[in-house]
């Protein structure tokens, strides 16, 4: 008689909700304002002024799903909008 042996691996929709439970990190959230007070905000400054650079008519954007694509365009239209004390300490200040 073969023993089988029981599975005790977590699905990852499980495994996802109690990532999000144990943390304080906001998920979905695009608001870049929020994440640099709570210091969560990871510096990709640099790569914008880049692309401000650049004399491209149109960008296209192709990231994974919950890759921080929101959270760079609300960064974007924060640098645009002028609100530069945002922004003390990063790259682009």
């Amino acid at each position: 008689m073969a023993y089988k042996k029981e599975d005790k691996r977590i699905d990852k929709g499980k495994a996802k909700e109690m990532i999000v439970q144990d943390s304080d990190i906001p998920i979905g959230s695009p608001d870049v304002k929020e994440m640099i007070a709570q210091k969560l905000y990871a510096d990709k400054t640099a790569y914008i002024t880049k692309l401000f650079k650049t004399n491209g008519i149109y960008y296209f954007f192709i990231r994974p799903r919950r890759f921080g694509k929101s959270l760079l365009l609300d960064t974007i239209d924060q640098i645009a909008k002028g609100n530069k004390r945002l922004f003390k300490g990063c790259n682009i200040y």
